[in-house]
Formats: C-alpha cells, structure tokens, sequence
C-alpha cells in the first residue's frame, strides 16, 4: 500500500497539502491511497479541483508502479521536512463513483454536463 503516512494525519490537512500538485498526480494519490481516506480528501478541494480530479480520473490509464513509487517517496520525503505533517487499489470507475457520490451537488451537476461520467 502506498501512502500509508497518510493514515496519521486528518483529511483536512492531507488536502491542503496536495491541493496545489498537478491534477494527475493528485488523481494517482486517490487512486492509490486508502479509500475512506480518499472519499474525505476530496471533499476538502474546491469545487473546480473536484471536478477536474473527477475528469482525470475518469479518463486515466493506468499509472506504473514505479511512477507511485516516485510519488510516494517524494511526498514521504517534502512531508517529513515539513512542520505540518500528512500521512491494492479499487478499479479506477468503481472509485471515480464512489467519490462522484459524495461530491456536492452542484459539481455533480457540472461533471455530468461534460458528459464524462454517467
């Protein structure tokens, strides 16, 4: 499991902390992290970050395990530097519902108008 750092740390802070990361890097953060812990995360982004994670998301191909790898330690490494520190994946559709169902519901309204997710 990657990302385990994460466990420690509240959701809130977790998304602060990578709210500002490339959208796809945080799409493979969520994906590959727990998934309770991603439901919560993503509640944290504002609306337009929520609907381009679920985009992404949606639209993603798989990501190497060497690439999580990369991500996971560099993240591990900026958190362990950092005075405010954060802590096998589900199939990526089954996880872009799940965090499609508990997103507002204006941003709901806004990704099923791009037509990304039915």
């Amino acid at each position: 499991m990657y990302f385990k750092y994460f466990e420690k740390q509240p959701p809130s802070t977790i998304a602060e902390f990578i709210q500002n990361e490339y959208p796809q890097t945080i799409v493979t953060i969520l994906v590959n992290c727990e998934e309770e812990l991603a439901n919560k995360i993503i509640t944290y982004f504002d609306k337009d970050l929520q609907i381009e994670v679920l985009v992404r998301m949606n639209k993603s191909t798989p990501v190497t395990k060497t690439r999580i790898r990369l991500i996971d330690k560099i993240l591990k490494k900026t958190l362990s530097n950092s005075p405010r520190r954060v802590n096998d994946t589900i199939h990526r559709d089954e996880r872009v519902k799940k965090l499609f169902s508990i997103v507002d519901e204006d941003v709901k309204h806004e990704v099923e108008e791009l037509g990304v997710i039915t």
